[in-house]
Order: structure tokens, then C-alpha cells, then sequence
């Protein structure tokens, strides 16, 4: 094999890492999947995959919800997208709350640092909540945007209880319950109740930052508080993908060519023994 098609098969591995790369970072739509307009124009598709029946939403002073009475207890659940990233890509931040007890007052503190955000803003999608007859629907709202510090007033009907049918290996069937604020809505895809998103800037200094979560909430006088630190590194240029998949490439050339140099003189070394044989 010569070194120019050892090269061409490098050149296509390289675009075929990208291409694969480009692929999984396509995200569904939130705003076309679940707007507010659809929603009430009745589209009955968009409220089967948007509403889910009243009658599975119990409010926290409803008395069948026995439990929601007494201390509450509650958590902020983050996910994020990779937190090793390059500049001029963007990073999210997807928010969940999960718990039981009764709340008077929530708030959620993001502090960003600023010189992280590119143009020194962040977006801050909140999923909404609407009643038509017989349905609770979500929808989202396009993406505002905000200072790197920023709070978050989480809806009331974060706080409600979603049921479901749950069907056991033993043919019964119970009824489960999960927190508004825990569950994706609509179910197909990563569609929580908050989203943060960011552009690293181009001039964000390389290396480890911290993103800090502060959630309170209250119960008549008391004050509950969790503190939630997100690592976030942006790569330096040898860390980014591009070198790494060409030390790859150079590593699947080297290794091409020390296996063409070592069968071209064990043949030579081969040929020149039969002919002074």
C-alpha cells in the first residue's frame, strides 16, 4: 500500500469520526414539540402527547395525598450535557426537583461565571404548565435569555403528584406516584422541568470552573437549603476532538507505515537470499 492511499483511508476515518460526532448532538425541538398556540387550538395529537388527564394530578393540600403532611423533604437532581468541553460549544444543564412535603416558597440560585457565557448571557428554558377541561398540559416557552446569575421561581405545579398505572410481574396492578417536578413531559426525550444552556466563550480561560446550584425552599417558617456544584472543564487545545482524532490518525499512519516498511525489507531480505542462494 502506498503512502498516499495510507493517507486517503486516514482522511476518511477522520470524517467518518465527525460525521458520527455531528449525528448524536441533534436535539428534538422542545418548542415545536409542545407550544402553547397547538395546545389550544385543540390539535388533538399535540394534547395526547402534551396533556395528561386531571384526574392523575393530586395538588399538595389535597387530603388524599396523606403524606404531603408534616416536614417536607426535597432534592435538586441535575444532569448535564459533557463537562469537558471546548470553546464556542454549548453546555446544558437540565433541572429536575423530586420530594414530598409541603412548600410555601421555592427559588433556585444559579450562579454562572461570567466569563465563561459567551456575550456574557445564558438561555433559560422553563417548562409551563396550562388547564384545559379535563387535561394538565405542558408546553415550552422559547428560551429567555439571562445574566450567568440568575434565580429560577419553580411553578406551584412542580410540587403536584403525577399517578400511573403500574403493572407487576404478578398480574396486579398498583398505582405509583412521582413528583410534576421529576418527570420528563411529554416522555419521548430529555424534556424536564428547567433547562440551562450556555455558549463557552472563545476567549474563556482553559481548565476546571465550578457552577454553583443553591436551592431553597420554605415550609410555614422553616428554610431548607441544598448547594449543588457542577464541574465544568474547558479543554485545551490538545484536549479538544480535532487533535485527538489527528494524533489518531497519525498513530493508524505510523502504524500503517512501519508495517509497509517491515513487509517491503522482510521481502527484499527474502528475494535477495533466493537470487544469492
Amino acid at each position: 500500500m502506498s503512502l498516499l492511499k495510507m493517507m486517503s483511508v486516514a482522511v476518511l476515518l477522520l470524517c467518518a469520526l465527525l460525521a458520527t460526532t455531528a449525528a448524536t448532538d441533534e436535539e428534538i425541538n422542545r418548542c415545536e414539540l409542545c407550544n402553547l398556540v397547538g395546545i389550544e387550538q385543540n390539535d388533538n395529537k399535540m394534547i395526547d402527547r402534551c396533556c395528561i388527564s386531571a384526574d392523575r394530578v393530586f395538588r399538595q393540600s389535597d387530603p388524599k395525598m396523606v403524606d404531603f403532611c408534616g416536614e417536607p423533604h426535597y432534592v435538586l437532581i441535575k444532569h448535564t450535557t459533557n463537562p469537558n468541553i471546548n470553546k464556542n460549544d454549548e453546555f446544558k444543564i437540565y433541572l429536575y426537583i423530586e420530594g414530598e412535603g409541603n412548600v410555601t416558597d421555592s427559588s433556585i440560585m444559579v450562579s454562572i461565571p461570567r466569563y465563561l457565557a459567551k456575550n456574557g448571557k445564558v438561555g433559560v428554558t422553563c417548562r409551563e404548565y396550562g388547564v384545559k377541561p379535563g387535561y394538565i398540559c405542558f408546553y415550552y416557552p422559547l428560551p429567555t435569555l439571562k445574566d450567568p446569575r440568575f434565580s429560577i421561581d419553580p411553578n406551584d405545579y412542580i410540587y403536584n403528584i403525577v399517578t400511573k398505572n403500574v403493572y407487576c410481574s404478578d398480574g396486579t396492578v398498583r398505582r405509583a406516584k412521582t413528583l410534576m417536578g421529576a418527570i420528563d413531559a411529554p416522555s419521548n426525550g430529555i424534556n424536564p422541568p428547567y433547562i440551562v444552556n450556555l455558549t463557552i466563550d472563545n476567549v474563556a480561560p482553559e481548565g476546571d470552573h465550578d457552577i454553583v446550584l443553591v436551592y431553597t425552599y420554605t415550609n410555614s417558617n422553616k428554610l431548607y437549603i441544598q448547594k449543588e456544584t457542577i464541574k465544568l472543564h474547558v479543554n485545551y487545545w490538545y484536549e479538544t476532538k480535532f487533535y485527538q482524532y489527528l494524533l489518531t490518525v497519525v498513530a493508524i499512519l505510523s502504524i500503517l507505515y512501519f508495517m509497509h516498511y517491515f513487509c517491503w525489507e522482510t521481502l527484499k531480505r527474502f528475494i535477495t537470499t533466493l537470487i544469492y542462494r
